[in-house]
């Protein structure tokens, strides 16, 4: 899954229409960490 995907997925859940610089850091860093194993 992509990590703008995922933003928007996180964004859905909570009910937000734009989340947190932390809740972007957070996905990117778990993308990159799965793309790198």
């Amino acid at each position: 899954m992509r990590a703008v995907e995922k933003m928007k997925l996180i964004s859905k859940q909570k009910g937000l229409d734009k989340i947190s610089d932390e809740e972007i850091d957070k996905v990117i860093d778990e993308e990159r960490g799965e793309g790198s194993c």
